[in-house]
């Protein structure tokens, strides 16, 4: 499928995303998911749906376990992503800087 997408556009930032957190936290590539098909991106954008909800359900619908973390956790394993995993993802993909790391608020695509 040809990528359309803009440079920065949400679909675009998602791909970059996606591809980092997968490979990060379950040894995914983007290809092995529902998110290759850019179509599942832009119906997530369009129903608001964030990043961080729709790579959890995505996780839970497959029961995905997380390899980056031991099982230590007393109250279990956490398997889900969290707000502070797309922040170091959006640093390590070089989405964000230094210089704009102090923006908070929630950014509309993610």
């Amino acid at each position: 499928m040809k990528n359309t997408a803009l440079p920065g556009a949400p679909a675009e930032v998602w791909q970059t995303l996606l591809t980092y957190l997968l490979k990060q936290h379950y040894s995914l590539t983007l290809n092995d998911t529902e998110f290759s098909d850019e179509r599942m991106i832009q119906s997530c954008l369009c129903r608001g749906i964030s990043l961080c909800e729709a790579l959890n359900v995505f996780a839970e619908k497959y029961a995905l376990v997380r390899t980056d973390r031991r099982n230590s956790d007393i109250a279990g394993p956490s398997h889900g992503i969290s707000a502070s995993d797309i922040l170091r993802a959006r640093k390590a993909t070089g989405l964000i800087t230094h210089r704009n790391s102090h923006t908070t608020g929630r950014h509309p695509a993610v």
